[in-house]
């Protein structure tokens, strides 16, 4: 999964209730952290065994500073993992190796919890429409 780009706020409260493994980055652009911490994000992304989570990035000088008062954002890079409503855990500051570590414990143990985008939604084929339309047509005579 791609690196998202955050910017309302009520778009992080829709994120955070998903029935998904998200993560949520606050950075700025002008530190080296931040920059780190993103390009470890964007290797991490397209992992095949987190292909399930997805990374979200808030840049708090482009963002409603009220909101990151109200989570209590002081220190950047902070990163918060979600789960359906339920903040899992809390990095603040720049370590690497506990990013990577915990992202992969998390990704394991909500793997089976998430609920994919396909499964909400069966997309429909034409075979499975013409499937349809020959049990309809064979109901109705």
């Amino acid at each position: 999964m791609p690196l998202y780009i955050l910017s309302k706020e009520h778009e992080l409260n829709e994120i955070i209730l998903e029935r998904r493994l998200n993560i949520i980055v606050f950075t700025v652009c002008w530190s080296l952290g931040s920059k780190i911490i993103l390009s470890t994000i964007f290797d991490l992304s397209y992992e095949k065994n987190l292909t399930h989570i997805n990374f979200y990035r808030i840049d708090i000088n482009e963002n409603n500073h009220e909101l990151i008062q109200h989570l209590n954002i002081i220190t950047i890079p902070t990163i918060q993992w979600y789960f359906h409503g339920n903040k899992l855990d809390e990095i603040i500051g720049l370590d690497i190796e506990q990013f990577i570590n915990k992202t992969q414990h998390l990704a394991m143990i909500y793997k089976r919890k998430t609920i994919k985008e396909t499964s909400k939604i069966k997309l429909m084929s034409s075979t499975d429409e013409n499937t349809i339309n020959e049990y309809n047509e064979k109901k109705s005579s």
